[in-house]
């Protein structure tokens, strides 16, 4: 028998790899069990709601210039709508009469 050969080979990179395997297996059997105890609404939205966050993303990310106007839009439009509505700012003790009716 030659001199340093050891009767199995071993590797540090593969004994790493070994390791992640196994861990992730064992990661994988937790989810499931953890899974199994999900309700219905959030087994559906753990499947759809990743995937609409990434095509959004995904969009975000090669038209900059709509996106923004996207996410700047309702701050806009609700600007504009409300306008018109005048509410008087009046503290909360002013708000009722003694009756306990709305006043204007």
């Amino acid at each position: 028998m030659a001199k340093n050969k050891e009767l199995v080979p071993y590797s540090k990179i593969e004994s790493v790899k070994s390791r992640i395997r196994v861990s992730g297996q064992k990661l994988k059997k937790a989810g499931k069990k953890f899974a199994g105890k999900a309700t219905a609404e959030q087994k559906f939205l753990g499947k759809t709601l990743p995937k609409y966050i990434g095509k959004a993303a995904k969009f975000a990310f090669t038209n900059p210039i709509s996106a923004t106007a996207l996410f700047l839009a309702p701050s806009a439009i609700k600007g504009l709508t409300q306008r018109g509505e005048r509410v008087s700012r009046r503290s909360p003790g002013q708000t009722f009469d003694k009756k306990g009716r709305w006043m204007l």
